[in-house]
């Protein structure tokens, strides 16, 4: 005991050896580090940590929580210390007056809590570290040396923006905790976020003052394996090397396992980030300082049995059984922790409670009835722990944790009809009205026939829905006139709801309802490809006659009309007239490269046009060959639905050869249409020859119907075109040439940004090139494009198979970089990559002469100018201020900054290096400037100047 004391007070290294005399010496270590240190004022602390709530998202005044952790034997209480507010301010905490809470969590550890709360107003938005900091932790902590003479420091980061109203993380779990010898060691901090923010954890350093660590620190693993008496440590499991790691995404925290006994501190950080428009944005962090007590006893870990994660509709209720055991057979109870446990409405409840010791093995029962006021985009994170209750040593832990996500129900449609001008539409009063912020319709022409998974929130981009209309939640009609435009006479269009809460998320989404617009038009029921060649190939049209043919006039004929690609809003070519069959056969066609689509048109005797069928396209096949597999997909513009219930399966042809019969080709699978879309994946090859140019060729056979409503026949069966692909071609295309960036020169980049405002970020790059000679490209499936940021040889892939000869990049933080693009065929053989053609930003900055500090919130601080001159492109700022005899007054440097884009424009509020306001009067500057441009030896431009601080207005400034 003496010789674990001495080392501590006089800093050198630690020793293990001490412990098993704890307990009978420690009055007398106590005396002895009096006597040898009369200065220390403090040998208590064990951990904490520093959280923060806003009180209104209306203003900048947050009420500060410091929880400490203490021991008791100390003799001396937690609070004592300065809570430092990162605005420049402070103050010493006061025990008789902040303190709300303080009481003994364990008396066999001598641990006891207490909490105190601080309300304080920030200035303004911005980006602040709290710190709190204490004299002095505790003593004979093993893993740093001089433990009862080092600081307890830790620190807490908020942003203040009130587009954020955001509040830190809070931690339900106490951060000291037992663990013994041989046994893993886990521990979950218990953390959420009451905003429902993302969460992640990491480790850190423990600190005893701003940026400084603690002396000679070891993590707990490292200090088994290189300081302890344990020569030889283990894990659990009798496997090497010992480990300590934090799980980032639920925070649970594993030593694998303890050798040595004693008391261990280590220190991790909770992050928060709330994603906004598609992008994660930080928003903080809380800092836990937290403590491990080791016994060396036989004590082992019990186990809790893992919990699968769940999604459940809100207004259900979660009913799920925990079960536990202990390997010695020791009595176990259960604590539950987390987020949905804290809820002032509804919360979640776990039974029996802590009072009560069960037998092992053991059971509880998780219990939540959920409400529409839980619905929102990220889980909640439960986490259930069991303690054991041995006869001796110390208590031990297991955690299980899972995510419970709660999303709303699914509107409910009631009727669809149509009106004159319109389609009306009634739905039942939404479940969650009161919660969810809008109730959003959405309409595409054809059914879809999709059904959601359980908890598959959303509308799948894939099926074409177009939202229509938001309304209040409440509303439960809709009158849907498709914006004074006609709707498309003999045309489906199906509608469903979805309701949006107030964090983004979505609910379920209704079933489809759909209405049909009556017409007397043809429908076209076939656009079949025949023959795949580029100057012969033949495409089949089939269309069903008008449904009521006594309303048309007698010698009625039709017209059939076509056009490229798979629709358009223009005029079509007549390609056909005077006809009075249902069937044609186009021919002379390039379908191995062109899409067409068709409309059948009613005339009369006088060639005039009665009605016009909906438009419809064929089926375009695409494929790609891997190494051991050939990747298929294929889609269609057309009025009837190509994936339905009756009719759920597309067929795959295929053959060796490129042969044009279809007749030729053998039916070798079908596919099931699921959410995935229409897609397939051949993995089942046949045998080729080892020859480079025997191809295997895939014709995909669709089927679909109309709606119900229409008498029409089905299914409906459409052939794509051939296409063909060279597993063994190892030859790849020659590479695009004549690149080049639209508008890439400095005068363009200049008169572009004069018309934008300062924080403009929607930069984009438009890249064209020129497609290769089809001599070495003839079996072209794209183009894939490569980045590089500074125009190294690090070129990252941006887009795979890129059909058109040009590509937007876009939106960017900024012009500067560099591309490739390479030539890719259809046997996935890629070509070199081009040579590379980059985009060069065009950086601009100035100071102003003047700025008066006064405190009237007007030119208060020395900064770039704005508009109209605007900085631009700017990635550091360093700036030096010397007065009029040439001594430096001031320095600043961005990278030691925590709001890094503010700090990069304003540099200076007139305060000196020492503190206090310097006076009145001209000072001169020297400034070094980093911009974001590819050449690195631009980079940096140096500006020299003066400016005036003046404390009163200047006129004409």
């Amino acid at each position: 005991m003496l010789k674990r004391f001495v080392k501590e007070v006089t800093g050198r290294a630690a020793t293990s050896t001490y412990y098993t005399m704890k307990r009978f010496s420690k009055l007398f270590a106590l005396i002895f580090i009096c006597c040898l240190a009369p200065k220390l004022y403090a040998t208590h602390i064990r951990a904490g940590e520093i959280t923060a709530e806003l009180v209104s998202c209306q203003g900048y005044t947050y009420r500060i929580t410091i929880t400490g952790y203490e021991d008791t034997e100390s003799g001396i209480e937690f609070g004592e210390g300065i809570l430092n507010f990162g605005d420049g301010s402070e103050r010493k905490l006061e025990p008789g007056k902040d303190f709300i809470t303080r009481q003994i969590i364990d008396g066999d550890k001598q641990i006891r809590v207490t909490e105190f709360v601080v309300e304080h107003t920030f200035p303004a938005s911005g980006n602040y570290t709290i710190t709190y900091l204490e004299l002095n932790r505790n003593a004979l902590i093993l893993n740093m040396s001089y433990s009862v003479g080092t600081p307890f420091f830790i620190q807490t980061q908020i942003i203040t923006d009130p587009f954020y109203c955001n509040n830190t993380p809070v931690l339900t779990n106490p951060p000291v905790d037992g663990a013994t010898v041989g046994q893993a060691f886990i521990h979950n901090p218990g953390a959420y976020d009451p905003d429902g923010d993302s969460l992640s954890f990491k480790m850190v350093l423990p600190l005893q003052d701003k940026d400084l660590p603690v002396n000679d620190y070891a993590y707990p693993d490292e200090y088994d394996r290189t300081r302890g008496d344990n020569d030889d440590p283990i894990r659990q499991d009798g496997s090497q090397p010992v480990s300590l790691s934090i799980d980032p995404i639920n925070g649970t925290l594993t030593w694998d396992a303890p050798a040595n006994p004693g008391e261990y501190n280590v220190s991790f950080i909770i992050e928060e980030w709330r994603k906004i428009e598609n992008e994660w944005i930080f928003l903080g962090y809380v800092t836990r300082d937290m403590q491990i007590i080791v016994e060396d006893a036989k004590n082992k870990r019990p186990e809790i049995a893992d919990l699968p994660d769940t999604c459940v509709i809100a207004g259900s209720t979660i009913e799920m059984a925990v079960s536990a055991s202990d390997p010695d057979g020791d009595q176990l109870y259960f604590t539950a922790f987390g987020e949905a446990f804290e809820l002032l409405s509804s919360p979640a409840t776990f039974s029996p409670d802590v009072q009560t010791p069960l037998n092992s093995p053991a059971e509880g029962v998780l219990r939540w009835q959920t409400t529409c006021t839980q619905v929102r985009t990220e889980p909640y994170q439960m986490n259930i722990k069991v303690n054991d209750l041995p006869a001796t040593g110390p208590t031990l832990a297991d955690y299980t944790d899972f995510n419970v996500k709660i999303v709303g129900p699914a509107p409910v449609f009631k009727t669809i009809g149509q009106q004159e001008g319109g389609i009306s539409l009634q739905w039942e009063t939404y479940a969650c009205a009161d919660q969810a912020v809008s109730v959003s319709l959405y309409r595409k022409q054809g059914e879809s026939n999709f059904t959601p998974g359980t908890c598959q929130t959303g509308i799948p981009e894939r099926l074409g829905f177009e939202k229509i209309a938001d309304f209040d939640a409440g509303l439960i009609a809709y009158r849907d006139n498709n914006q004074g435009e006609t709707f498309e006479t003999g045309a489906t269009y199906c509608y469903r709801l979805l309701a949006t809460y107030p964090d983004g998320s979505e609910s379920l989404v209704s079933e489809e309802f759909c209405v049909s617009i009556p017409t007397n038009a043809p429908y076209l029921t076939k656009v079949s490809v025949l023959k795949t060649s580029q100057t012969d190939g033949s495409i089949e049209i089939n269309w069903s006659r008008p449904l009521n043919t006594d309303e048309l006039p007698q010698g009625y004929t039709f017209t059939l009309l076509r056009g490229n690609g798979f629709s358009s809003t223009g005029a079509l070519e007549v390609i056909a007239s005077g006809l009075t069959d249902t069937l044609f056969i186009d021919e002379s066609l390039n379908t191995q490269d062109e899409i067409y689509h068709y409309q059948v048109a009613v005339v009369d005797a006088e060639n005039q046009i009665l009605e016009s069928s909906p438009q419809a396209s064929s089926v375009r096949l695409s494929v790609q060959a891997e190494k051991t597999s050939i990747s298929l997909s294929w889609q269609a513009d057309v009025p009837w639905s190509n994936q339905t219930n009756e009719y759920p399966y597309h067929y795959i042809y295929r053959a060796v050869g490129e042969s044009p019969e279809l007749s030729a080709m053998e039916l070798v699978d079908s596919v099931r249409l699921t959410a995935s879309g229409f897609e397939y994946v051949d993995r089942n090859l046949p045998e080729i020859e080892n020859n480079r140019d025997t191809q295997i060729c895939y014709v995909v056979q669709t089927q679909g119907r109309y709606s119900l409503e229409l008498p029409l026949p089905a299914p409906l069966l459409n052939f794509s075109q051939r296409v063909c692909v060279a597993p063994l071609d190892s030859i790849p295309p020659c590479a695009p040439s004549a690149l080049l960036i639209a508008n890439a020169n400095n005068e363009e980049c200049e008169a572009f940004l004069a018309a934008q405002p300062c924080d403009f970020n929607g930069f984009e790059n438009r890249l064209e090139w020129q497609a290769p000679e089809t001599t070495c490209a003839d079996d072209l499936a794209g183009y894939h494009v490569y980045f590089s940021a500074d125009g190294e040889e690090d070129y990252q892939r941006i887009a795979s198979l890129v059909q058109e000869s040009f590509y937007v990049d876009g939106p960017l933080a900024s012009y500067a970089g560099c591309y490739k693009i390479s030539s890719v065929d259809i046997s996935g053989n890629e070509s070199e990559l081009s040579e590379a053609f980059c985009r060069e930003n065009c950086p601009s900055f100035s100071l102003p002469n003047v700025f008066t500090p006064n405190g009237d919130g007007v030119n208060e601080t020395f900064e770039a100018l704005r508009e109209p001159f605007c900085p631009r492109f700017i990635e550091k700022v360093e700036l030096w201020v010397y007065n009029r005899w040439g001594k430096q007054v001031y320095y600043y440097n961005s990278d030691n900054n925590q709001n890094q884009e503010t700090n990069l424009i304003s540099y200076w509020d007139g305060t000196s290096d020492t503190g206090g306001k310097v006076s009145a009067g001209v000072y001169y500057y020297q400034a070094e400037v980093t911009f974001k441009i590819l050449d690195p030896q631009r980079a940096a431009r140096k500006y020299k100047g003066w400016v005036q601080v003046a404390y009163e207005s200047i006129v004409g400034q």
